[in-house]
């Protein structure tokens, strides 16, 4: 068991946790946790989550859905940056 300091950063605390507790609790910097404290012993439990994007959609059938929607719209504007239409 190391020994962790607790510390104020801004308006939180701040626990240090030990590089070989880290490693143990199989923990990496910037990983992201659930912070949950036992109330009958006040001991303090870290506990890893995984955190997924919430992403619906691939962007690249997405963007390939618009451009073919809008096709007509971008041969315009292409044509208008090449000078061949006039405002």
């Amino acid at each position: 068991m190391g020994l962790a300091k607790v510390r104020r950063d801004g308006n939180s605390a701040v626990v240090t946790i030990p590089a070989k507790e880290l490693v143990q609790a199989r923990l990496a910097i910037g990983d992201s946790v659930t912070v949950d404290v036992i109330e009958e012993t006040g001991q303090v439990v870290l506990t890893p989550v995984s955190i997924q994007p919430r992403a619906k959609h691939n962007i690249r059938d997405v963007a390939r859905d618009v451009i073919a929607e809008k096709r007509r719209l971008f041969e315009r504007l292409a044509a208008y940056d090449r000078g061949e239409m006039s405002e």
